[in-house]
């Protein structure tokens, strides 16, 4: 969903935005559940169940950071380079996405921009654990610390949404832009969706009851609401700007019960789905900044008439091209020195495969809120 939103700069000259993006939804705050609830389940199984120490604390870092940083430190530096090279960097200093602090309460710069939903997570999973260690401090049993970790999930999520008030409140937000760019894309106001994630995770662990129970009319209410919120709810500016950020992802985490028990043969549908997702992060980090870099030094003069079809289909075949063979040489085999840091925490308790790939980010235009017109 992502490539194929940001695919539309290539054909925005020919196709009806409003049409081309009918069916976009807002994959990110989905996938922020999504990441959540994955990567919940590890945090919950180490510092809940038990007590996480310095060296626990150590191997997950370590494990997420090898999945995710290696990549993102790549595309990095080549943007960075090549940007140098051709004089098109920006304004902005590019040191801060480094340490992720190009959007912790402020814009995030024009370069690299869709780093901003990296930025949200690392930070997530950065202080996550931390503040678990610190809740879970002296609890006198398990059951204590399950009732700590909702007391802690709950104040995460509220202080992510109040900080994301003042920008509304103060009339800052007018546009889509405006709000694009000061209350979705800023780290401090996004650990909501995060922190949802993660008491899906809790209630997944602890209440079966509840996440067994009528999952199929839970995922029906999840994606009509997802539905309503884009094309019914956001056309109300007020609920635009307060509400859209944190009804996605309660939506999302309607739908997880059913999806997370959800099994099926194998065919070439699951095949293609699983092959996408195993290299969906280096997708989202090529399909915006680095491809749109490489079209502007392709010629498609030569195609006439049918120049843009012919560009829109090569938009696609390097996304796919350039992430599947990042994937191969460069993702994989860091990944796999993952395996060497074996601390007092097993590595088969983080598993090759448990921590998801970093969030697919979408520019302006996924999820535009109705009522939010763009600026001129």
């Amino acid at each position: 969903m992502i490539v194929y939103i940001h695919a539309m700069g290539v054909v925005s000259g020919i196709v009806d935005e409003y049409i081309y993006l009918f069916p976009a939804m807002d994959s990110v705050s989905m996938f922020f559940v999504l990441s959540g609830y994955l990567i919940g389940r590890i945090l919950i199984k180490t510092f809940v169940e038990r007590t996480g120490d310095t060296r626990s604390l150590g191997q997950f870092w370590i494990y997420r950071w090898f999945r995710t940083l290696p990549n993102y430190y790549l595309i990095l530096t080549v943007l960075v380079v090549v940007s140098s090279l051709n004089g098109s960097g920006s304004d902005a200093p590019v040191g801060p996405f480094f340490i992720f602090s190009q959007n912790i309460a402020w814009k995030h710069p024009s370069f690299f921009g869709e780093a901003w939903s990296l930025a949200v997570e690392e930070w997530f999973y950065l202080l996550m654990p931390l503040l678990m260690i610190g809740a879970m401090w002296r609890s006198p049993s398990v059951a204590a610390s399950r009732r700590r970790l909702i007391v802690l999930l709950a104040v995460v999520a509220l202080a992510s949404i109040a900080a994301r008030l003042p920008a509304g409140l103060g009339g800052h937000v007018v546009t889509y832009e405006d709000w694009d760019s000061m209350m979705r894309k800023v780290v401090v106001g996004r650990f909501d969706a995060l922190a949802i994630g993660v008491f899906g995770a809790y209630l997944s662990i602890y209440r079966t009851d509840l996440w067994t129970r009528n999952t199929r009319l839970l995922a029906v209410a999840g994606v009509v609401l997802i539905v309503l919120d884009r094309h019914v709810l956001c056309r109300y500016v007020p609920y635009a700007i307060y509400g859209s950020l944190t009804v996605v992802p309660l939506s999302t985490l309607l739908m997880m019960p059913y999806l997370s028990q959800l099994s099926c043969r194998r065919n070439i549908i699951t095949d293609a789905i699983e092959w996408i997702s195993r290299r969906s992060y280096s997708m989202y980090l090529v399909n915006l900044s680095l491809t749109y870099l490489i079209l502007s030094y392709l010629p498609f003069e030569w195609a006439g008439s049918q120049a843009i079809a012919v560009k829109y289909l090569t938009y696609w075949i390097i996304v796919v091209g350039i992430s599947a063979g990042l994937y191969r040489l460069w993702e994989m085999p860091m990944m796999n020195l993952r395996t060497r840091f074996r601390w007092s925490t097993p590595a088969h308790a983080f598993g090759v495969n448990a921590v998801p790939a970093a969030p697919k980010t979408v520019d302006a235009g996924e999820g535009l809120p109705a009522g939010l017109q763009r600026a001129n």
